[in-house]
């Protein structure tokens, strides 16, 4: 009968030690060239105190101040990916330009918006209290309708 081993542990543990070792090696060579890169920095930053360094041009920034990118941030609205400026064909009535327009749903919040539905292109409008999709304006917002005005009539579109 011929014993055959599957595998040793003294090779097992000796491949284990020496890869500990490896690590171990590479550990304290990074920590060692981290610690002189923080080194170099903070001499660097007390030079800088200092005024021991000139700069021949001041270093222009790639980036735009802050402030423009907080007042583009205060204008937009993160839930919607254009304003709806999209006209919606001219009709007579406003029984006629509601006629594509379904309330596909309502977000209620501080400020509740209403997600309507042209139904023939099939695209949604978020749109909240006052603003306009072509000549309809979203004149009230409730729970369960909306109410959209043109040239002074209204027109309650119902969610189903």
């Amino acid at each position: 009968m011929l014993k055959v081993k599957i595998f040793s542990l003294k090779l097992l543990t000796g491949t284990l030690q020496f890869v500990a070792f490896v690590l171990a090696v590479y550990l304290i060579a990074g920590l060692s060239n981290w610690q002189k890169d923080l080194q170099a920095v903070t001499q660097l930053k007390a030079k800088a105190k200092m005024g021991n360094i000139r700069y021949e041009q001041e270093p222009e920034s790639v980036y735009d101040p802050l402030e423009l990118y907080a007042q583009e941030f205060k204008q937009r609205d993160i839930f919607r990916l254009k304003p709806p400026a999209e006209v919606l064909v001219a009709s007579a009535t406003l029984a006629d330009a509601t006629e594509g327009l379904r309330v596909v749903g309502i977000s209620w919040g501080d400020e509740p918006e209403v997600l309507i539905e042209q139904v023939k292109p099939q695209k949604t409008y978020f749109l909240k209290q006052g603003e306009k999709v072509g000549s309809l304006e979203v004149k009230e917002i409730f729970q369960d309708r909306v109410v959209l005005r043109s040239e002074g009539k209204d027109r309650e579109l119902i969610l189903k």
